[in-house]
């Protein structure tokens, strides 16, 4: 990660040099990414947090959604769940509107997640049948074989062994 986080700073300071605020705001999305993956969530908070105003000044939705989204795995990985669904949710909502169906998938499993790891089993289910319909509609294998392992999560932990395992077999049958 260091390799790319060094030319990730790089195209920050030049992008900051030459006034390409656009392209400065997208620098700090990608290196918050890294930062993240390296663990820094602080540095990486403060960088999600200095573009997010940018991209909303320009109009930018769909950045604006991926950044409040990165921020929704961050504070997620950091135990603050009610923050983490806030975000997700901010973020569904403007990705729903644009009609950008692969990431509200990512985002409705999201939210799922969290509705599961909160016990709330039917909330839960559907929005991982949601996001399952969709990403069938988009033929995104890798995304319908995650939306199946989580629904046989979520029929696990209703004690329904014979959905389970016929969600994980469907998932497995992505692969």
């Amino acid at each position: 990660f260091a390799n790319s986080k060094g030319m990730h700073e790089k195209a920050l300071a030049i992008r900051s040099e030459i006034g390409d605020r656009i392209g400065e705001a997208m620098s700090r999305n990608n290196l918050a990414n890294i930062l993240s993956l390296m663990g820094d969530s602080a540095a990486a908070r403060d960088m999600y947090q200095s573009a997010l105003p940018v991209f909303r000044e320009t109009g930018d939705r769909n950045a604006v959604a991926t950044v409040l989204s990165n921020l929704g795995d961050l504070v997620s990985d950091e135990g603050d769940l009610p923050r983490a669904h806030e975000l997700y949710e901010e973020s569904r909502a403007v990705f729903q509107e644009l009609g950008n169906k692969s990431s509200l998938a990512h985002e409705l499993s999201r939210l799922g997640d969290l509705d599961l790891i909160n016990g709330d089993l039917v909330p839960a289910r559907k929005k991982h049948e949601e996001a399952l319909a969709l990403r069938k509609q988009l033929g995104e294998r890798p995304g319908i074989a995650e939306s199946q392992l989580a629904l046989a999560q979520i029929s696990l932990a209703q004690q329904d062994a014979i959905s389970a395992e016929a969600a994980a077999k469907a998932a497995v049958q992505e692969f």
